[in-house]
């Protein structure tokens, strides 16, 4: 800085320099002190530091055997390299933590239990409706993260805000959606034998966990069913069937209306469904459970649509054609 080192003085603080980056901010700094101090007299600048380098200097020896500087150039050098050595072991010392006063992103749940329903809106504006006994967790800073991803085990309808550069991923069971803005209705409970994800409009990619590479595309109107293998019968001449595309159901007397979405405006609707899905809907939707002592009514299918009815008075218009008995026990409800 005075430009008064010698040529090895100056080699050796370029060699410290390079193996210790982190003293750079420390010669930077006194760089700059000296630079302020510019126009003062030499003398006058070592005067005003002498009194402290001094008191470093004796601590510095209290503590080691270096020998003792008498030149106050010599000192000034010492003194950088101290603050080099410093603050390499502060930098060594500190490794470990790195890191670790980070804050954590908030990760938020929104439940909703059996028999209710709920709507909620997500930090990026989209609009998320939940069907009974469903779970929806996203974190706090969806909207300024590089994706926005949420994980869905239940029942959602989702109205997607539009953001081309931040994909919306929805995790549910093993199925993956990406979307780019859209309206959507996932079923992903995990008691049901399959996992369906309904376009109304826009556009969506699903990929399959258990299918790493392949990509399904849904226009709108369409649906795509993942089933669970485990309830299937497979054989060497009829093997697992995955997943399947299927057009999604409208109501007979609202076109306009999708039975997969129809639970948003509070219709339970079936359009020609098995009684195993049927009671399985029925469970989510009256918080209650079956038990089925006939296993012929296993077999049989059924369309039709309630509103308000209670669980009792569903059944009842149902047994009409479907010709079974009930008996209800509390949350339990017996069919023989």
């Amino acid at each position: 800085m005075a430009r008064e080192a010698t040529d090895a003085e100056l080699m050796e603080l370029e060699r410290l320099l390079r193996e210790q980056p982190e003293a750079q901010y420390t010669m930077e700094l006194m760089t700059a002190i000296w630079k302020n101090e510019r126009e003062e007299e030499e003398a006058g600048v070592f005067d005003r530091y002498w009194p402290q380098l001094q008191e470093e200097e004796a601590d510095v020896l209290k503590q080691s055997a270096i020998v003792p500087l008498r030149s106050k150039r010599k000192l000034w050098m010492a003194a950088v390299i101290t603050g080099i050595c410093v603050l390499a072991a502060t930098a060594w010392l500190m490794r470990p933590y790195v890191g670790r006063f980070s804050q954590p992103v908030a990760e938020n749940e929104v439940t909703t239990r059996e028999g209710s329903r709920s709507k909620i809106k997500l930090p990026d504006g989209t609009q998320v409706w939940l069907n009974g006994g469903s779970k929806l967790t996203y974190n706090d800073d969806m909207k300024h993260a590089g994706t926005r991803e949420v994980y869905l085990s239940g029942e959602a309808c989702f109205d997607v805000a539009k953001d081309a550069e931040k994909p919306f991923i929805i995790h549910a069971g093993k199925m993956q959606v990406n979307v780019l803005g859209t309206v959507l209705n996932v079923r992903a409970y995990n008691d049901d034998s399959k996992t369906e994800a309904t376009l109304v409009s826009g556009r969506i990619e699903v990929l399959m966990k258990d299918v790493p590479g392949q990509k399904i595309h849904l226009q709108p109107g369409e649906k795509l069913i993942l089933y669970n293998n485990s309830q299937q019968k497979i054989t060497p001449k009829q093997p697992a069937i995955r997943y399947s595309v299927a057009n999604a159901s409208t109501l007979p007397n609202d076109s306009m209306l999708l039975a997969e979405t129809s639970w948003v405006e509070n219709k339970l609707v079936f359009n020609n469904e098995k009684m195993p899905d049927i009671l399985k809907k029925m469970e989510h939707w009256y918080n209650v459970s079956f038990e089925v002592n006939n296993e012929q009514i296993n077999a049989v299918h059924f369309s039709g649509a309630f509103q308000d009815e209670t669980v009792t008075e569903a059944l009842t218009a149902m047994q009409q054609i479907l010709h079974f008995q009930f008996t209800v026990k509390g949350n339990k409800i017996i069919i023989n």
